[in-house]
C-alpha cells in the first residue's frame, strides 16, 4: 500500500497495475489484516476474485500468466505464503514445500 491508501484502493490500483483495466472481476471475498509470511514484517490483506472475462495484459514486471489447476499448481515453486493464502480462502489446502 502507498501512503494514506486504504486496502481497497491499494487493491484496486494493483490490479489495474498488474494485469491492465479491462477484466472483468466480481469480487468474493477479502480477509486482513493478517500476520505477513517471509522476510517483511507486517500484516497482509487477502482479496479473492472470480475472473469473468476481458483482456489481461501484463505489466513489465511479468512474462506470463497461466490458469492451472491443483495438479499443476503443486509444481510450481511460489514464494512463502501463497499456499496459505490460498488455504485461508479454502481454495486448495496447503501443500508441503518441495524440497529445493
Amino acid at each position: 500500500m502507498e501512503a494514506g491508501e486504504s486496502p481497497d484502493t491499494a487493491m484496486s490500483r494493483e490490479l489495474a497495475e498488474e494485469i491492465g483495466s479491462d477484466v472483468a472481476l466480481t469480487l468474493l471475498d477479502t480477509m486482513g489484516p493478517l500476520p505477513s509470511i517471509g522476510e517483511n514484517p507486517g500484516s497482509v490483506h487477502l482479496y479473492k476474485y472470480h475472473y469473468q472475462g476481458g483482456a489481461i495484459r501484463l505489466n513489465p514486471e511479468h512474462t506470463q500468466f497461466q490458469w492451472v489447476d491443483q495438479t499443476a499448481y503443486a509444481t510450481f515453486d511460489l514464494m512463502p505464503g501463497v499456499d496459505l493464502d490460498l488455504t485461508y480462502f479454502g481454495i486448495w489446502p496447503e501443500r508441503p514445500r518441495k524440497p529445493g
